[in-house]
């Protein structure tokens, strides 16, 4: 049995999210393409994207929604071959299939108040996340340097050097989209 795979970067929110779940609920995973070689991570990449052109990309519960887009990252498999997106779905599916520390609590008003959380900072508190970092920091911060550090092996040679020049002035560009 193969050990569950967390693909995306730490500088995600989302990916932040999924990691302290995994490690709160006590489920075993790899953080890819951090922690694999040039070959995992380029079998798994195209597995990835062969998924989301066949729209095998699970959402869950299952959503049938037309303008629903896969995210850059994070994703979830638990074999490498079936993905999932979406940290809130991800999370209530693991919840409903996974015994042990529950994160979102069973009382109602408890309940409601930890998914408005999750929902407010999925809406809001990213662009906060996004403009200081890439904005308020574009010219001093090393966010560039950190996500091609954690995405060298899943790049071809030159690429992380191309990566940390050119994804702080995407991700400034991308920024009123965003909002």
């Amino acid at each position: 049995m193969s050990v569950p795979v967390l693909w995306g970067s730490r500088l995600s929110p989302y990916a932040l999210k999924l990691e302290a779940a995994l490690q709160y609920k006590g489920i075993a995973y790899r953080r890819l393409p951090a922690q694999g070689t040039h070959f995992e991570n380029a079998r798994l990449m195209l597995r990835l994207e062969t998924a989301k052109r066949l729209g095998e990309v699970i959402r869950y519960p299952v959503v049938e929604d037309a303008f629903d887009e896969y995210p850059l990252l994070p994703y979830f498999s638990y074999d490498k071959r079936t993905f999932e997106y979406d940290s809130s779905s991800i999370l209530l599916r693991m919840e409903a299939e996974h015994e042990g520390h529950s994160i979102v609590p069973n009382d109602p008003a408890h309940h409601f108040l930890v998914r408005f959380i999750d929902h407010a900072f999925n809406d809001f508190g990213l662009y906060l996340v996004h403009h200081m970092r890439w904005v308020g920091s574009a010219k001093s911060n090393r966010m560039g340097r950190r996500l091609a550090a954690e995405f060298k092996t899943a790049l071809p040679p030159g690429g992380a050097w191309l990566l940390s020049r050119t994804f702080p002035t995407r991700q400034v560009k991308r920024l009123p989209y965003l909002m």
